[in-house]
């Protein structure tokens, strides 16, 4: 706004979800006034709570088929980290290289995406597969392969660097 002066003044802006503050900030995707308590710092610059949780973001939404593949992947992935798991204390050594492979390759698979979907399968995946191979491949029973500590260090170990590498990194 220009005054009698010749002086550009400008309008007072108001967020849209704390109308009491004043902001020269605006949401990225929608537009809305935000201000600095509830803007959300994303790669393609700042959004309004309500557009930065978006489930359709293009980095969230992978297609049935790649979660499929990466399922199948998180599965042959427990099967080897099973196999780790009876190399003894070694695991340690083995364990977090194997499961950043893991979470790096699945990262590949779907396309450098993430989510909470991708996570969920790649856990369950692992596990199925780990489980699968000690009790219906190598008919160890349940029990057994619930208190073997080396095992489970391997799935956990595995589960939890291919996580990291797909949350994080």
């Amino acid at each position: 706004m220009v005054n009698d002066n010749n002086i550009i003044q400008e309008e007072n802006v108001y967020c849209k979800r704390h109308p009491t503050e004043k902001t020269s900030i605006s949401c990225a995707a929608c537009g809305d006034p935000i201000c600095p308590l509830c803007l959300v710092s994303t790669p393609v610059g700042m959004k309004c709570p309500n557009c930065a949780k978006s489930a359709n973001s293009a980095l969230t939404s992978i297609s049935t088929g790649k979660l499929i593949l990466a399922g199948i992947f998180a599965i042959f992935a427990g099967f080897v980290a099973s196999i780790i798991g009876s190399i003894g204390f070694f695991v340690l050594l083995i364990g977090i290289p194997f499961g950043y492979f893991v979470g790096n390759t699945i990262m590949r698979i779907v396309g450098m995406k993430y989510g909470w979907k991708l996570e969920v399968i790649t856990v369950a995946g692992i596990i199925i597969g780990a489980f699968g191979n000690k009790t219906g491949i190598e008919h160890v029973p349940f029990t057994t392969v619930i208190m073997d500590p080396i095992f489970m260090i391997a799935v956990v170990i595995t589960i939890a660097a291919a996580i990291v590498r797909i949350r994080y990194i």
